[in-house]
């Protein structure tokens, strides 16, 4: 089972990690277990969900990331060249779970390809997230 956990960035641009939560007072935040003494606002915007996968430099992968992967399809690897597909998008979930979206032509974000972890197959980088 995955870590429950999301991040978002605060006013200040730093980001913070743990719990999330919206209170009447502060709108949006994040905390560690101990609640809202250790809670920081965010911008609503930011929040996102970490995903349960880790990418090749063991980063783990939150919703909101800009990610790059690519698929080895075909061949032996030995005998036969390995064909590769390569994604680049934002991490975002679908109905049908945590996706990689590209921009359509209007400018709005569609999923194309389910985010998978990083295996032999199956390479996976952060380049960044799209709040920065």
């Amino acid at each position: 089972m995955r870590e429950i956990k999301f991040r978002g960035l605060d006013l200040q641009g730093n980001w913070h990690y743990g719990l999330l939560a919206k209170t009447d007072c502060y709108g949006w935040t994040i905390s560690n277990s101990k609640g809202l003494p250790f809670a920081y606002p965010i911008r609503p915007e930011t929040r996102g969900q970490f995903t349960g996968i880790i990418d090749r430099n063991n980063k783990p992968v939150y919703e909101g990331d800009t990610v790059n992967q690519t698929i080895r399809t075909g061949g032996d690897g030995i005998t036969e060249p390995d064909d590769e597909d390569t994604f680049e998008g934002i991490v975002q979930w679908d109905k049908n779970g945590w996706s990689i979206a590209t921009e359509g032509i209007n400018g709005d974000f569609k999923p194309e390809i389910p985010l998978f972890p990083e295996d032999q197959f199956i390479k996976l980088n952060i380049l960044g997230n799209k709040y920065e």
